[in-house]
């Protein structure tokens, strides 16, 4: 494979237009070029053809590059920043790159058809126009890097709960016992919470470790609710417990706003206790509606036994008492005519 590398291209910057594609060389270019990729203008023209040398830094920088359709294969290094690319898809000839500056590009925020080659160690993705969702960067958990520049991406809140050792990719390289240095920047975030495990703080604890971190201190105070603050490496972050599952799985629990749900939850029990007070009150209404109706329903009371009795003198307490009986017919027995 060879890398597009023309003398133009190493010894001064390319003439500026207004999109550039970085593909393979067309068939008009010379023969010994058609394997090669090239710098193509907006009408194809042929800006930049590559050449036989390996192990180069390329720049290509501020060449208003919207598309990459092929990769220098043997290039060391590449210089993409200052471009408008969107997407990068996956190469399979990029299997020399170790270096490759995409900052101040316009990738799309959720990593839709962005791919980082796996051979990546050094890799700057700085200032992108819309941001860039630092916690979907697990689908570089593959990759071996060791510096990793995010720097002015607008975060706001990065979890490193529970990444578990095989795992921990982007942020830790794929190496996390090793004694290589790492580094990372996430400076220039300054609304930035950072929520960490025992495991993650350890690492990044760690003398071989670099962490830059414009973390918000007063954000994350009020963010840290089931964790306690720490500082690492002069950035305030939340430290969190780790949660395991009833399998012994490792779960995420990183940091998570919890206003909101405990809002819904006052709402919820308070139209509970509503309804159960409603639901009781109607339950009452009912019985006692049923009974009233039950009430005027009966039949007329019947005639009842009377006993009555009359003011006695001394002599007659002295005799034995007597019970006297009297039954009153129904109204409608007294007018009978015999």
């Amino acid at each position: 494979m060879h890398i597009f590398a023309a003398t133009a291209l190493l010894a001064a910057p390319l003439l500026s237009v207004d999109a550039s594609t970085i593909a393979a060389c067309p068939s008009s270019a010379s023969t010994w070029s058609l394997s090669l990729p090239c710098l193509l203008g907006t009408n194809g023209t042929v800006l930049a053809i590559g050449g036989d040398l390996l192990n180069v830094t390329l720049d290509m920088s501020s060449q208003a590059i919207d598309v990459v359709a092929s990769f220098p294969g043997p290039a060391r290094s590449l210089d993409l920043s200052n471009n408008n690319i969107q997407a990068l898809p996956p190469f399979d000839d990029a299997v020399n790159l170790i270096q490759l500056n995409l900052s101040y590009n316009a990738l799309d925020p959720r990593w839709h058809d962005v791919y980082i080659p796996a051979t990546i160690a050094i890799l700057d993705l700085s200032y992108n126009a819309r941001g860039l969702d630092f916690n979907r960067m697990t689908l570089l958990a593959d990759s071996d890097l060791t510096e990793l520049y995010f720097r002015g991406n607008m975060l706001t809140s990065v979890s490193l709960v529970q990444w578990s050792a095989p795992h921990l990719g982007v942020l830790y390289g794929m190496h996390p016992l090793s004694v290589s240095d790492d580094h990372r920047d996430l400076s220039d975030n300054p609304n930035l919470v950072l929520t960490v495990d025992a495991d993650s703080l350890a690492y990044l604890s760690r003398p071989n470790v670099t962490l830059r971190a414009s973390t918000n201190a007063s954000l994350t105070a009020i963010h840290c609710k089931n964790g306690v603050l720490q500082r690492v490496h002069g950035a305030t972050v939340c430290l969190v417990p780790s949660a395991a599952n009833t399998n012994g799985d490792k779960q995420y629990s990183g940091h998570r706003d919890q206003g909101p749900h405990d809002a819904i939850r006052a709402a919820m029990i308070a139209v509970l206790v509503v309804a159960c007070l409603l639901t009781a009150t109607g339950i009452f209404l009912l019985k006692k509606h049923w009974a009233q109706r039950r009430f005027d329903m009966d039949e007329p009371m019947t005639p009842r036994d009377t006993l009555t009795s009359s003011i006695c003198s001394d002599d007659e307490l002295k005799k034995p008492p007597k019970f006297q009986k009297s039954v009153s017919p129904p109204p409608a027995a007294r007018h009978a005519v015999v």
